[in-house]
């Protein structure tokens, strides 16, 4: 997902000969492709690279900011149970306020996307989620 949007990016600017000068300061500004790795593979519903990078130091709390919002958001967009356990466990705030656009898109809270996802997707799938960010003390309002 966020791989196909630099490639995109990338694509647009191929013939521009500062392309590396570019593509290292998107990257800079934006995520590491490390970074970037994690969000997929969250995405993906996979959780070994994230507890490597958690075990490692990482920040629970990665944001991304094109749609500034943490790791945690993506998490439970995807209904990966086990990454949101990983990162509550290793310190994830989960009473981030998301800003635009990503509280526009998702929600302002990950307790409310959450619930929205239980309710217009997969009750069983999400209602884990709910009840997780729920007991950890997560708000639906800010």
């Amino acid at each position: 997902m966020i791989a196909a949007k630099i490639k995109r990016w990338q694509d647009t600017h191929r013939d521009d000969s500062n392309l590396r000068i570019k593509s290292a300061v998107y990257l800079e500004l934006h995520l590491t492709m490390n970074d970037r790795a994690i969000f997929e593979d969250v995405a993906e519903g996979k959780t070994d690279s994230l507890s490597s990078y958690l075990k490692s130091g990482g920040d629970a709390n990665l944001m991304d900011h094109e749609w500034n919002c943490p790791i945690i958001f993506h998490a439970v967009l995807v209904g990966n149970l086990s990454a949101v356990q990983k990162l509550i466990e290793s310190g994830a705030n989960v009473n981030f306020i998301a800003q635009e656009p990503g509280s526009n898109i998702l929600a302002e809270t990950v307790l409310s996307l959450a619930m929205q996802c239980r309710h217009l997707m997969d009750f069983e799938k999400f209602d884990p989620i709910v009840q997780l960010l729920q007991k950890h003390g997560a708000k639906d309002e800010i």
